[in-house]
């Protein structure tokens, strides 16, 4: 099987797994996932924290406070912006029904002045190799948040035994599930 529908096939089964998780455990396990974020020594130490807004069945992270949040916006271009929201009204549905800062009621936020950015997934492995929607989007970002720990929250059950990596893909640092973090012990080649 050839890389691309390797990785199509984890896709479509990791998410579907998450969907098969009930609708009360997610919440449970977000809020699990989302604390052992903050209770991070990353978190504690940023100042700039960058959050997804969850879709379908994703670690929800709305539990999470205390720090000054952005979030991405996808551009037509393919490429992501990072705003911080102004007010409550300051949302729209974006790029694949997502929602997404308004910019003309948000703040842009530079990606080096951001400390930690928390990656939504699909899939990761033991190497905190992850697997996204296949949009490439925030593997073009990630390499501008100099500054950052990246991490990504999942639940347990989107564990794969090996991720198939192009050499464009970006390592997490960590990966938060409700059962356990996972920390990269292999530098990307």
């Amino acid at each position: 099987m050839d890389i691309q529908a390797e990785r199509k096939r984890l896709r479509q089964h990791r998410v579907r797994a998450r969907q098969e998780i009930a609708a009360e455990d997610r919440e449970q396990y977000s809020a699990i996932v989302a604390a052992q974020i903050m209770d991070s020594a990353w978190f504690q130490q940023a100042e700039t924290v960058m959050l997804y807004q969850a879709m379908g069945a994703e670690v929800s992270l709305d539990t999470m406070t205390g720090r000054r949040f952005v979030y991405p916006k996808c551009t037509p271009g393919g490429m992501l912006l990072a705003f911080r929201p102004l007010d409550e009204d300051a949302w729209e549905r974006g790029a694949f029904g997502i929602y997404e800062p308004v910019p003309a009621r948000s703040e842009l936020v530079s990606p080096e002045d951001i400390d930690m950015v928390v990656c939504p997934c699909t899939a990761f492995d033991s190497q905190c190799a992850r697997l996204g929607m296949g949009g490439g989007y925030y593997d073009r970002f990630l390499p501008q948040c100099k500054n950052a720990h990246i991490i990504a929250a999942a639940f347990s059950v989107q564990h794969a035994e090996k991720i198939p990596t192009q050499p464009w893909d970006w390592f997490m640092d960590a990966v938060f599930t409700e059962s356990r973090v996972w920390y990269r012990t292999m530098v990307k080649t």
